[in-house]
């Protein structure tokens, strides 16, 4: 091994050029490597602890559904595509469940929707539009906002705290400024309920401390406005049964319901009736605004925080045996699939870079191996010679491998350093991000980027596979070179 290490060695200082062609590539393909994924590490940690920490917890309790569970209405259903959004069944069991349990720290139940905002009868805006219980979303964030006018929402009372962003949207379009204590008007359309219009009084604007993407334009609201623009009322999932008469009503054509044999024959008297007979003809409404009262059991979701140390998965599958046991049609979600599209970019993204590193890697392997079989034809007599001497074909294999193992961990190791130089400027300095896009995929504004160990060991591993793989034909030919080329060669 040793004979091998100083032939090696002194090949590379023999073939400076090609070393410092396959070095080069080499280095810069680790720098890349480790620098990129760094960024994208450390982003993708920013964002997870920042949704979990902020807005979706460590995972989401939610109905029945047979698309991705999301906090942001996307569409109008769950998986992009116009449905009905299931809420939680028996509600008030799993609050008790997860009350009695002890991993869990916090949690908050949340209606989310989307509604055109107007000011003046004039549409002029559009939020996202969370409906929450504010006690139990200030004891689980309690420092996710800030408050730049006015107060917080109470418990006992609807009203709206309106982002920043839409407040803003509403000033540059209507030419008029939104502040706390006005009345704006929300229509929201859903499958259940199709469109509805509720009067709200902002009791504040605020802002996320932490917001990008869509979270720029999500505003907080009391859960009875959000229930009435969703359509979430006591009646909502009743089945109503029809007596005869009834049936046969709706069956009347228009002619038929105002003919003499019809309702045409129904008269009144006006001497002797008044208002209350016409209210006794139309029935009794108690019922019906019973009905159609908001259903304080009805949410979406239950974003749940755990205690520090606790089992995510432990958890999701206890809490999803209860269920099952209960025969509930609830599922959980994890705190991704709650983000939505604005976390998954970022992962989204990480996907498409390691596509490219994987097609520059491939020209990669062709550069590389181009260059060794231009060294390998060069070297001839001198592998001939060695052959002719007594070297055997393993002799040579392990001498072309070790060059290019020794030029993988030395080029490597270069790019590594550069990477982590690299790396702890911006990391001092912070990387801004020029618009909204980047804000998503940077998971702030500024990402302050940080060395990641995976990414090191991942980059050199890659390198040292792809010079491996790149050295396979050359030392094909390598070990092809017969003894008594060594004596036909000048």
């Amino acid at each position: 091994m040793k004979i091998l290490l100083k032939i090696a060695v002194r090949n590379l200082f023999e073939h400076k050029v090609k070393t410092l062609i396959i070095g080069i590539i080499i280095a810069s393909g680790v720098f890349i490597l480790v620098t990129v994924n760094s960024m994208l590490d450390t982003s993708k940690k920013g964002i997870r602890e920042n949704f979990i920490e902020n807005y979706t917890g460590h995972l989401m309790i939610h109905g029945k559904t047979t698309g991705r569970a999301s906090l942001f209405p996307q569409g109008g259903g769950m998986d992009g595509e116009s449905k009905k959004t299931p809420t939680i069944e028996s509600f008030f069991d799993v609050v008790e469940f997860l009350e009695n349990s002890p991993q869990v720290k916090a949690f908050s139940p949340q209606i989310s929707g989307s509604a055109r905002v107007s000011v003046e009868e004039s549409d002029m805006g559009f939020s996202i539009l969370f409906g929450i219980d504010p006690e139990k979303y200030k004891e689980m964030y309690p420092q996710n906002i800030n408050i730049i006018e006015g107060e917080y929402l109470d418990s006992n009372e609807e009203g709206i705290l309106l982002s920043k962003s839409v407040v803003n949207m509403l000033k540059r379009f209507s030419k008029r400024e939104v502040h706390a204590g006005d009345k704006i008007l929300l229509t929201g359309m859903s499958f259940t309920a199709g469109t509805k219009i509720r009067e709200v009084t902002v009791k504040g604007i605020m802002e996320f401390k932490n917001s990008q993407g869509q979270l720029q334009f999500v505003s907080l609201v009391s859960v009875d406005t959000m229930r009435a623009l969703e359509g979430l009322t006591v009646g909502a999932n009743m089945e109503v049964e029809l007596s005869q008469e009834d049936t046969e009503l709706m069956d009347m054509s228009i002619d038929d319901m105002f003919s003499d044999t019809g309702l045409g024959n129904l008269s009144l008297d006006n001497s002797t009736s008044n208002t209350s007979d016409i209210f006794n003809i139309l029935g009794d409404s108690s019922e019906s605004k019973a009905l159609s009262e908001t259903d304080s059991g009805a949410w979406y979701y239950i974003a749940v925080r755990l205690e520090p140390g606790a089992s995510i998965e432990g958890f999701r599958k206890s809490i999803q045996n209860w269920f099952d046991e209960q025969g509930l049609e609830n599922s959980t979600a994890d705190w991704l699939q709650g983000a939505g599209s604005t976390a998954q970019a970022s992962q989204n993204f990480q996907w498409v870079f390691n596509v490219v590193i994987i097609m520059i890697a491939i020209v990669a392997i062709i550069i590389i191996m181009n260059t060794l079989v231009i060294s390998i034809t060069e070297r001839i007599p001198e592998i001939g010679t060695i052959r002719a001497i007594g070297g055997q074909k393993s002799f040579i294999r392990w001498m072309i491998l070790l060059e290019t193992f020794l030029i993988s961990i030395v080029f490597g190791t270069i790019g590594i350093i550069a990477a982590t130089i690299a790396l702890n400027v911006t990391g001092a300095i912070g990387i801004e991000a020029p618009n909204m896009f980047f804000e998503v995929i940077l998971g702030g504004k500024v990402l302050y980027p940080v060395i990641s160990i995976s990414a090191l060991i991942a980059g050199l591993i890659s390198v040292i596979l792809i010079s491996l793989i790149a050295c396979i034909y050359p030392l094909v030919l390598a070990l092809r070179i017969q003894p008594v080329t060594a004596m036909q060669s000048k």
